[in-house]
This record gives structure tokens, C-alpha cells and sequence, in this order.
């Protein structure tokens, strides 16, 4: 047996020691003992300063399932705190990614104390620094590539401009784990929305996101979250559910939504009233089966077969939203190579 058990760690290329750290024991206290960033009381006496003067609290997330998960998180954890807080979700059509200038002109106007980019932000170098010299403090929770320039934000929490661990996690779980600090607990509920980030986001399945993962999934108990129990329906919460089934709804708001209806999934994601959550469930759902036939219909459309040629080409006049999806149905479909390009 012992014998096996070496040729086996050959075989997979691991040694003993990570064998034994891959299968160590987990549970809330030991991942608050082993993670955190190098700079994380920076960021809570960021914010207990705004809290204790009284200051406006801003929260600009994204408009993916991880942005959406991070706003969630950090919109929960106020909520916690009874301090409220405005956040909004971008809009993909209207805004496009991370916060821009007439965004941060509205938040200046505002009179908003410190603003908090949640998986946005490391990049928004004029945006930071406009906000900054009208007198916003700007917090960063982002986890996004590190640009030769980064924003002269108060703080940035980033995987590894505060040196988390030598693996990228998500938006959702940087905000997690900023709550924990906040809230000096492990909280189930905003950990279960982390772990939705972590999967929908592709995170590596290694370190923080592993561990995180090995927390969450086996503690889950059905009937505790009404919201995680309408999105997953009859199937388990794990990683495959949580792919197949809850991402692709959280998703598809922001892919279908021309407006700035995307801010009722954090609502969902927020309420306590179990009536007010069925009701935001159904028009998650409905916009998801919006999307599925979308996708399906704009795929068939624009499919333009070349016998002897190796490639299709999806037309780019389609939904922004949808373009990857409307590929990935071809390349499924018809089992040929997709490019994204224009008819001419």
C-alpha cells in the first residue's frame, strides 16, 4: 500500500508535503489564521473612519456574477453594520467596464466620502484621481492584471500587490475576505457568495480558492439561503451546479439588460423579504431564458458555412453580451472553428 501510495504521488508529480497540504483540515478559523493581506487594517481604518464621521459610502462593482458577488458581499456586510450604503452595478452598454469619468463626476456630486471599487478599479487611474482631488477617499478590492500605473487609490486589496498568496483569486472573494475583517467573523452567507465568484470567475482551484471552496460546499444546508436555493433548484451546491446553473442566471442580467435594472440582482442577493426575492428570482430566470434563446437564434442567423473553408464568422452587430456565447453554440454545434469578425 505504501508503495502505491509513492508511485501514485509520481504519477500526479506531488511531493508527501503537498499531498498532506492539499488534504490538511480546514474549517472558518484556520483560513482566517493563514489569509489575509499585507494591508488590510489600512483598509478597515479606511472605512471605520467613513463609518464613525458619518461619510457616504459608495460601492462600483461589475457587471459579471463576480462583480455582482463583491457588491453583494460588501453591500451585505454594511447591511450587517446597519450603515447604509448606495453601490451600483455598470451598465456593459452604457458604461462599460470598471468606472469611468462621468461616473466618478456623478459620485464627486454626490458628496460620496469614500468610494469602494469592488473587481474593478486597479486600472482606473483619471477616474481614482479625480475622485481623490475632490476629496473621495477610493478603496480598491480588485483582483484584475496590475498595469504599469496604478491609481493613487487610499488602498488597494489585490492578490498580489498585498501579497494574499501566490495564486489570483476573485473580485467576490477579495471583498470576502475584507469582510471577515470587518466583521471579525467568518460569515456563511457572504463566504457562499465568494465561493459563487471564485467558480464563475475560473479561479485556480489552488490555495485560498481551494480552501475556501472545501469550507463552503460541504457546510451548505438547504433551506438556510432562500436565494442559493432558488438559483441551484434541486441540484447540490458545488463547483458543477454553480457553472452550470447559478452562473449563467447571475449572468445573464448583465448580458441582457440595456439598462440600469442589473443593481435588483445585489437587491435579490440583499433581501430579507422571501416574497421580494421570488419575485427578482423570476425575472433573473426569465432574462436567462431570454438569453439561452437569443443566443440559439442569433447563432443560427448569422451562420455562414464556407464548405472549404475551416472557419465561421459571427456577425459583431449582435448583443456585446452574447458574442461568446453565440460562438460557443457554433463551436458546439457544428464542431468547427468560430472567429468573431464582420461581414463586409
Amino acid at each position: 500500500m505504501d508503495d502505491l501510495f509513492h508511485r501514485l504521488l509520481n504519477y500526479y508529480s506531488i511531493t508527501e508535503d503537498e499531498f498532506k497540504e492539499l488534504n490538511k483540515e480546514v474549517n472558518p478559523q484556520s483560513f482566517i489564521n493563514t489569509y489575509h493581506f499585507n494591508n488590510v487594517k489600512d483598509a478597515v481604518n479606511l472605512t471605520k473612519e467613513a463609518m464613525n464621521s458619518g461619510q457616504k459610502i459608495h460601492i462600483y462593482g461589475d457587471y459579471d456574477a463576480d462583480g455582482i458577488m463583491g457588491t453583494s458581499i460588501l453591500a451585505k456586510m454594511f447591511q450587517y453594520l446597519n450603515y447604509e450604503v448606495s453601490y451600483y452595478i455598470p451598465n456593459r452598454y452604457i458604461d462599460g467596464y470598471g468606472l469611468n469619468m462621468p461616473k466618478a463626476k456623478e459620485i464627486v456630486d454626490n458628496g460620496i466620502g469614500l468610494l469602494i471599487c469592488v473587481d474593478n478599479g486597479v486600472s482606473a487611474v483619471e477616474p481614482i484621481a479625480y475622485c481623490r482631488e475632490h476629496g473621495v477617499n477610493v478603496l480598491v478590492l480588485d483582483h484584475h492584471e496590475v498595469p504599469e500605473t496604478i491609481p493613487n487609490a487610499n488602498v488597494i486589496l489585490h492578490p498580489f500587490l498585498s501579497k494574499l498568496s501566490e495564486y489570483s483569486t476573485s473580485g467576490g472573494s477579495v471583498a470576502f475576505l475584507f469582510s471577515v475583517y470587518i466583521l471579525k467573523r467568518f460569515d456563511k452567507y457572504l463566504s457562499t457568495l465568494a465561493s459563487i465568484s471564485i467558480i464563475t470567475d475560473l479561479m485556480p482551484l489552488k490555495g485560498y480558492n481551494r480552501d475556501l471552496l472545501r469550507i463552503v460546499f460541504p457546510r451548505y444546508t438547504e433551506g438556510e439561503f432562500y436565494q442559493i436555493d432558488l438559483l441551484k433548484g434541486n441540484e447540490d451546491f458545488d463547483e458543477t451546479t454553480i457553472g452550470m446553473a447559478i452562473g449563467p442566471k447571475i449572468n445573464s442580467v448583465g448580458r441582457m439588460v440595456e439598462d440600469n435594472s442589473s443593481n435588483n440582482v445585489v437587491k435579490y442577493f440583499l433581501s430579507n423579504d422571501n416574497e421580494e426575492v421570488l419575485t427578482y428570482f423570476n425575472w433573473i430566470n426569465e432574462l436567462n431564458n431570454q438569453r439561452k434563446e437569443a443566443s440559439k437564434l442569433a447563432g443560427e442567423a448569422n451562420l455562414d458555412i464556407n464548405e472549404n473553408d475551416a472557419s465561421n464568422v459571427v456577425l459583431t452587430d449582435e448583443k456585446e453580451g452574447l458574442i461568446g456565447l453565440i460562438c460557443n453554440f457554433l463551436l458546439n454545434k457544428y464542431k468547427r472553428i468560430v472567429r468573431v469578425g464582420v461581414r463586409l
